[in-house]
């Protein structure tokens, strides 16, 4: 899973606008945590992860936490339509079940007691943020906006395609008089 997500190649034949593959795909806040629990800082100028600190745990314990994160972090979340109170309990329930996961395993996943909380805190405010982003179907709302105005775009740019090089020469009479009207 350390290989960083592409969304280019994820539904690579449909046309599609990147900036919205991307801010719909949940997979890079799992490679963030994953990341993070490696003791990995995503350098902005090199583009990629450095190791900062030693992994907080073995690589067993990553692979848990990154397999049962998705069953949070993923595109139906994304896209559905949470209240306050949804957001809360699921957050509260991640919280839980990583801090008994932790006590259960702590030995078996090689995680040194004065990680635990840095580990809880790390995962908790990662779905929590994740999670307020479907809140009253934000994520939802702002998908179908961005894609009123990416048809409204399309659609203004086709029409002025379609002018060609005489320029609108052969306008309707009513388009004339409006325009002088307008002018």
């Amino acid at each position: 899973m350390s290989e960083a997500f592409d969304p280019a190649l994820s539904n690579q034949n449909q046309p599609r606008d990147d900036s919205l593959i991307w801010t719909l795909e949940p997979m890079p806040v799992i490679l963030e945590i994953e990341q993070l629990l490696r003791g990995k800082i995503f350098n902005e100028l090199s583009g990629v992860y450095e190791q900062k600190v030693e992994p907080l745990m073995s690589e067993e314990g990553i692979n848990y936490f990154v397999i049962t994160l998705r069953k949070v972090i993923n595109k139906n979340t994304v896209l559905a339509n949470l209240k306050e109170e949804d957001v809360n309990r699921i957050s509260a329930e991640v919280r839980k079940s990583t801090i008994n996961f932790i006590f259960m395993n702590y030995d078996r996943f090689e995680i040194s007691k004065e990680m635990f909380d840095h580990i809880v805190e790390t995962i908790d405010h990662q779905v929590y943020c994740f999670l307020t982003r479907p809140k009253d179907a934000g994520e939802r709302n702002r998908l179908m906006t961005t894609q009123r105005h990416l048809e409204s775009h399309i659609q203004r740019d086709n029409a002025n395609q379609k002018k060609g090089f005489l320029g609108g020469l052969f306008k309707s009479r009513e388009n004339k008089e409006y325009e002088q009207v307008m002018n």
